[in-house]
C-alpha cells in the first residue's frame, strides 16, 4: 500500500512540472529567438568607412569587406595608437 501512495505522488509530481514546464515555454517563441540571425554593428570611424567604400567598390563582397577592414583599421590602431570608436 505504502508503495502505491509513493508512485502516486512521484507520478502526480511528475505530471505538475511537465505542465509547469509546457506553460513556461508558452510564452516564449522559441525557434523564433534560436533561428534570428546575430548581428554586430562594425565600428563606425573613418578608416573603416574609407576602407569599406574603397573595398566594395572594388568588386569585392561587403562580408569580404567588412573583416578586411575591421582587421586592418585594428592593426592601424594597434601600431599607430589610436582609439576606434564605436
Amino acid at each position: 500500500m505504502t508503495s502505491k501512495k509513493t508512485a502516486t505522488m512521484l507520478l502526480m509530481c511528475i505530471v505538475i512540472l511537465a505542465v509547469a514546464h509546457a506553460e513556461d515555454f508558452e510564452d516564449k517563441p522559441i525557434m523564433a529567438s534560436a533561428l534570428a540571425p546575430k548581428k554586430s554593428e562594425p565600428p563606425k570611424d573613418k578608416c573603416y568607412v574609407d576602407c569599406e567604400k574603397h573595398c566594395i567598390a572594388g568588386g569585392y563582397a561587403g562580408s569580404f569587406c567588412t573583416l578586411k577592414c575591421e582587421n586592418s583599421c585594428r592593426q592601424n590602431v594597434i601600431l599607430h595608437g589610436r582609439r576606434m570608436s564605436r
